[in-house]
């Protein structure tokens, strides 16, 4: 596996070293690193390969986040040390919460004394850069997505945004998931352009994403609609050109498979979801922790979203496992498409154009989706195989904490 590229501010590059690289000795040994976040189910789905590397680079990770049903998870199957925080609620707007979060978290990092924190997403990124800016202790914050801090003009984003004015650029690195994030926060002077990274995704498991056979072949076309039930996940424009294409091309089914965030502002209301979902060819799979089994039956995976986040994982899955793609032409979801090699990029809030990509599938033969999924396939493996940006990790990490790594086709570090 070869390494790729990260970005900075200033357009500088640094290569990367491939996992033989980094598998000599235990280069971070005894090295105390604190992860933060804001669910353990965080951690677990996106983070979890990252902290096994760690770990068995000789680090002593612990886990800090509010409890939940994955924590047995963090605890038993990584064997890192897991520790609770009871005041961060992620769609929580209280300013007395958030006052005993950051008095909680105070605490937690007195008590750990780490070398290093690596916080994600906004309300740890936010709290946990006001007490590294008092206590000198290096950090690494990641966003792996904006949120609706720049597409929701309220008084809490306008918070927000002076809060990553004052508070990010005296974080060692910020990290975020795709270059336009980098950009905007650039151009917005919200960080210092130096220390300004960009990787692309937090990356997907090609051995564990992999083509597999399908078990109930069907002449019917499937498409699946695989991600969290939010609005600007592009889930009405989905059910909608579904409605269109069954019209018209009644051999057509069209699942989802996802979860109602019921946290999240843009969630979908549930009773009007369950009325959408009585169309005959649409079918609502529920939630499933392993997605494989839905992926490998499907003909094409779909995400027409218009939410800021990286590079969706979903598309990295799908992609991974030889499917090809119908996602949006915006920031995050057109880094996983070369236009009509993998997949078709539509515009954000279009079911027309939607339906337009239904079709162009439709029409394909079984050799050109066979085709389009195996170029998709190795593009998960080139762009975004987790190895890729655990190693970046690696590398970012040892640069931080000044360690030095095994000199076996040692590359540049990043500038």
């Amino acid at each position: 596996m070869t390494g790729s590229s990260i970005s900075t501010g200033v357009r500088s590059e640094a290569l990367f070293a491939n996992s033989e690289d980094f598998s000599e000795r235990k280069f971070l040994r005894s090295q105390k690193i604190v992860i933060i976040a804001n669910s353990a189910w965080y951690i677990t789905n996106f983070r979890n390969s990252l902290i096994k590397l760690l770990l068995d680079h000789g680090c002593q990770v612990t886990v800090v986040a509010p409890p939940d049903d994955f924590i047995h998870f963090l605890i038993d199957s990584l064997n890192c040390t897991y520790l609770p925080i009871f005041h961060l609620n992620r769609a929580g707007t209280n300013l007395w919460q958030e006052m005993r979060l950051t008095l909680e978290l105070r605490s937690v990092l007195k008590t750990l004394h780490p070398d290093l924190i690596i916080s994600y997403t906004i309300k740890p990124v936010i709290h946990t850069s006001f007490w590294t800016r008092f206590m000198k202790i290096p950090h690494l914050a990641v966003l792996p997505g904006l949120g609706y801090t720049f597409i929701r003009r309220n008084r809490l984003n306008q918070l927000i945004v002076l809060l990553y004015r004052f508070l990010l650029p005296n974080n060692k690195y910020v990290l975020f998931e795709n270059e336009h994030d980098r950009d905007l926060f650039i151009e917005k002077k919200l960080v210092n352009p130096n220390h300004a990274l960009a990787f692309k995704g937090c990356g997907v498991d090609t051995s564990y994403f992999t083509p597999l056979e399908k078990t109930q072949p069907s002449e019917a076309l499937r498409f699946l609609f695989l991600g969290r039930l939010l609005n600007e996940k592009g889930i009405r424009e989905y059910i909608e050109a579904a409605k269109m294409m069954s019209e018209k091309h009644p051999n057509t089914h069209f699942w989802i498979l996802g979860h109602i965030d019921e946290q999240n502002p843009g969630a979908v209301v549930k009773k009007s979801f369950m009325q959408w979902i009585r169309h005959p060819a649409i079918e609502y799979l529920g939630f499933e922790k392993d997605v494989r089994d839905v992926i490998r039956e499907c003909d094409v995976v779909v995400l027409p979203s218009y939410y800021p986040e990286g590079v969706p994982r979903v598309l990295q899955e799908g992609m991974a496992m030889g499917k090809p793609i119908i996602t949006t032409d915006m920031p995050g979801c057109r880094e996983a498409i070369d236009q009509g090699d993998n997949g078709i990029l539509v515009p954000p809030r279009d079911a027309q154009a939607l339906f337009d990509a239904f079709e162009f599938f439709y029409a394909l033969s079984p050799q050109e989706h066979i085709r389009m999924g195996r170029a998709g396939r190795m593009k998960a493996i080139r762009e975004f195989d987790e190895k890729i940006s655990n190693h970046q990790y690696l590398e970012l990490i040892s640069s931080i904490l000044n360690v030095s790594q095994p000199t076996k086709n040692k590359q540049h570090k990043p500038t």
